[in-house]
């Protein structure tokens, strides 16, 4: 019987499993965002004293709460809001009749914009998810401003001499779409009960961080 050649088989190499589609590539690669930013919380979170942020943290919570309880909930902060918006309105009175009635909204927006936009480059989170909570406490007040274009029963605010006008009349007015003020606003709404919510478990989390950092280095809170 003719001698059979000594044929030597490539061993089988592990296999790597690797997602056979864009679909699994975008999960693995927004799950690996998302524990890198986790891992920047708690880096942040090394060293701060909890109980210090925890007052602002239940402040955040109560706002949240009442707010999805009452949709035109007032906070204390109201005062800061409307006394931003007045000024909005000082700052765009040289931009004609348009800009000026948005001007108060304009500016009501950019300050919890802009301090979210700082704290963020200063990697303060915290300090975000605080700002996040006053952006939402002023689309409340947007939002209540705006569903009252047509009816106009709010008292208004001016610095201006003479009889106050109805910013989101005219404005909704301009735009020929008046009578969807109320839809607008529950748009808005919606957006700002997504804000509150997403701030005040951003806090509460941030919070329970620096907690479990110094009880894990000391043992005690």
């Amino acid at each position: 019987m003719p001698n059979q050649p000594n044929v030597q088989h490539p061993t089988e190499e592990p296999r790597v499993l690797v997602p056979s589609t864009d679909k699994g590539i975008k999960s693995i690669i927004t799950v690996s965002w998302i524990d890198r930013k986790v891992e920047n919380l708690q880096v942040w979170a090394q060293g701060r004293l909890w109980y210090l942020y925890l007052p602002l943290a239940i402040w955040m919570g109560y706002i949240a709460i009442r707010t999805l309880q009452n949709a035109d909930y007032r906070s204390f902060i109201e005062g800061l809001n409307l006394g931003i918006h007045e000024t909005g309105h000082l700052l765009f009175f040289w931009a004609g009749s348009d800009l000026m009635a948005a001007g108060g909204t304009i500016t009501q927006l950019a300050a919890p914009l802009i301090t979210i936009w700082q704290f963020s480059r200063q990697k303060d989170y915290f300090a975000v998810a605080f700002a996040l909570s006053w952006l939402g406490t002023n689309l409340t007040g947007i939002a209540r401003y705006m569903a009252d274009a047509r009816q106009q029963i709010l008292p208004m605010v001016s610095y201006a001499p003479g009889p106050a006008s109805h910013d989101w009349a005219y404005l909704l007015s301009r735009m020929h779409i008046l009578e969807q003020d109320t839809i607008i606003a529950s748009v808005i709404r919606t957006c700002r009960n997504l804000i509150l919510v997403v701030s005040a478990l951003a806090g509460a989390y941030l919070v329970w961080e620096m907690f479990i950092q110094q009880f894990r280095k000391t043992g005690t809170p």
